[in-house]
């Protein structure tokens, strides 16, 4: 089989050290610098302040254990399995908190902790002091990813704040408590950098602006009764501060005042319940309302629903322009907005003029794309021979949470307008998919016309030419991504629209998908791919049967490397347009003597990987032990001159 449309995985490794800024003193002894952190130990330390003196009753944290100092100022936690350096959270009363990293070999560590910077002010109100208003400082690293827990201070009759054991030289930002302000307006949020220990920053006088308003109501999809109990409407900032919380009365309307302009996330609390795709600002990543509020809104109107809707995923692009990401517009619901186009129609049979039903209806978007120059005639020669796969950040974003099915040919939907341009996917059983749009206006008496159609079908053999029944099969569009557990069953991941079986005499059927890409086939026997210029009714399948690839890793000296993980994937050539379309989960430890073994693997050209690194290239034989003999560590063979010409022009 010809596998030069699949794509290699690519893995790589990222590793986030946080270092705290807080000033703390980590004193390690001699032995923890020269020895690695060992699985399983304790981590022990001591606590002191910066004359040395134990401090007492100290809390530190680590993951989800705790453990308080003692009069000696030492403490002792369970490590458990977890590599890398331990990460411990530290805070005493009169002294900052503290975050730093740990050795954990079981040695006495002291950390010293100080008493921090101070940080005041005074908040006023047209000139006047805010008397008894609850304010907020938020510390964080250098990168603004969160720091240590939450301070706060009360304004005194003179509207004076002060917050003390600040952790020296870090960066840190001032809220006003939404709730404490209330309507007297909004504290903009302010960040800075905090001095050294004992030293006092003066912000001086802070003005409170005007606070603005967010005001609306809950609605239940497709008109259903408000459930009897109110309904906890939640707004954080986009990365989970909490502003405020509101309850909705028995109507579901709520109203909240003195939010400070910026970006916000809502949430709707409420058990069996969820926020529906068809709002406006939906997040389907963390399933919640973001946008920005920038003026006063008055109107919005969160839609909910009993039922969990997919998320947007149907092998397209996954991620649309950063223009049309919903923080960068006005939060927004169901309510009538600037940018909703109408459309409505019917759907009919091209050759007869009859209704057709029933009609699945798709809401998508096309990304804009760039004018491209003509390329030189040597790369439009070069052409001929590469993928002609479309840029996948310019295929069409289809939105299958918003899809909708009508019975009766008739449609009518609302679609957004943002700098993307809204378009249709009209499906129905038994004929081709029909992309409608760009739609740019509002559009009434659309009439869409649909062509008789079928997707890939036909017989699966195994490799002894029997039926093949229950053997697993899947038509991929562009972009889609699937699995093959080390069994050789195929994944579908999200998307399942093109999955199906064989049936007890073999036979497959399945729908036809809009840039239908590849055909997988898994049995227990074998498997099978085709390629979308092959696809079509009448295809008679026999199966390859399975490889088992196994070799002997060694190093440079040829000496067996031990427990070693080893995986699998396909090699490709760099003109591949696509994401990873079939991702190999076969992977095998190294035993003693260097030596592996990988089975149930698709024949074919293939990858030995550890980890991110190339270790060999080869090809797979169907049905035989592929023996690759000593594989040398981290060492691939050169490539082949004409696969290295081949990648040099792109082919």
């Amino acid at each position: 089989m010809d596998l030069k449309l699949l794509k290699p995985w690519r893995t790589g490794l990222l590793a986030v050290l946080l270092i705290g800024l807080n000033d703390p003193v980590h004193l390690p002894s001699a032995r923890a610098a020269e020895s690695s952190p060992q699985l399983g130990s304790r981590i022990l330390g001591r606590v002191v302040n910066e004359a040395g003196e134990p401090i007492a009753g100290a809390l530190v944290r680590y993951r989800s254990e705790s453990a308080t100092t003692d009069e000696a100022g030492e403490f002792s936690l369970e490590r458990g399995l977890i590599s890398g350096l331990p990460m411990v959270q530290i805070e005493a009363t009169g002294f900052a908190p503290s975050r730093l990293q740990l050795q954990a070999d079981g040695e006495m560590e002291v950390i010293r902790l100080n008493v921090g910077a101070n940080l005041r002010g005074r908040l006023l109100n047209s000139g006047r002091p805010v008397v008894g208003a609850k304010l907020l400082l938020e510390t964080s690293d250098e990168r603004g990813l969160r720091f240590l827990k939450l301070l706060n201070a009360l304004t005194d009759a003179e509207g004076r704040f002060e917050f003390n054991h600040v952790p020296p030289r870090t960066r840190w930002t001032l809220f006003g408590d939404v709730e404490s302000l209330g309507s007297l307006g909004a504290l903009l949020p302010r960040s800075g950098y905090s001095s050294g220990n004992g030293i006092t920053d003066n912000l001086g006088d802070l003005p409170l602006q005007s606070g603005l308003v967010l005001s609306g109501r809950v609605v239940v999809r497709d008109g259903g009764e408000l459930p009897g109990a109110p309904i906890l409407i939640v707004v954080s900032e986009p990365l989970g501060r909490r502003l405020c919380t509101v309850t909705t009365d028995r109507l579901g309307a709520f109203s909240i005042q003195g939010l400070p302009p910026g970006p916000v996330r809502i949430g709707a609390g409420l058990p069996e319940y969820h926020l529906t795709p068809w709002n406006r600002s939906f997040d389907p990543v963390n399933r919640g309302l973001i946008g920005r509020l920038d003026h006063s809104v008055t109107n919005l109107v969160i839609e909910i629903s009993r039922k969990r809707y997919r998320d947007d995923f149907m092998g397209n692009s996954r991620s649309l322009p950063v223009a049309d990401h919903p923080e960068n517009h006005p939060i927004g619901g169901v309510e009538p907005g600037a940018r909703t186009i109408s459309v409505s129609g019917s759907v009919v049979d091209e050759a007869t003029g009859r209704p057709v039903a029933p009609v699945e209806i798709v809401p998508g978007l096309q990304p804009p794309i760039a004018a491209k120059p003509a390329p030189p005639w040597h790369q439009r020669l070069l052409n001929v021979f590469r993928d002609p796969a479309i840029p996948l950040h310019e295929l069409p974003f289809w939105r299958t949470g918003r899809s909708e099915t009508v019975t009766n040919g008739q449609f009518s939907v609302l679609l957004d307008s943002p700098s993307s341009l809204p378009l249709l996917l009209v499906k129905a059983t038994g004929y081709e998919p029909v992309v409608v749009g760009p739609v740019t206006t509002s559009t009434n008496g659309l009439v869409v016309r649909l062509t008789r159609g079928s997707g890939p079908a036909g017989l699966v053999l195994d490799p002894a030419g029997q039926p093949a029944v229950g053997a697993r099969v899947i038509h991929a569009v562009q972009g889609e991504t699937f699995g093959m557990r080390e069994t050789g069953e195929l994944m579908p991941w999200g998307a399942v629209e093109g999955l199906g079986w064989t049936d007890p005499q073999g036979v497959f059927a399945l729908p036809s998908r809009l840039n239908g890409r590849h055909l997988y086939v898994s049995h227990a026997t074998g498997w099978a791919m085709l390629d979308d210029p092959e696809l079509g009714a009448g295809l008679k399948l026999r199966l390859q049967s399975w490889s088992v690839v196994a070799g002997v890793l060694v190093n440079q000296q040829g000496m067996p490397v031990a427990n070693e993980a080893l995986t699998l994937d396909f090699q490709l050539s760099p003109s591949v347009n696509l994401r990873d379309p079939l991702i190999l989960k076969h992977h095998a430890f190294t035993a003693a003597d260097g030596r592996f073994t990988l089975t149930n693997v698709p024949p074919g050209e293939l990858r030995l990987m550890r980890g991110a690194v190339l270790q060999l290239r080869f090809h797979a034989r169907a049905g035989e032990t592929n023996d690759l003999g000593q594989v040398i560590f981290d060492t691939p063979p050169p490539e082949p001159l004409l696969r290295q010409l081949k990648e040099k022009i792109g082919l």
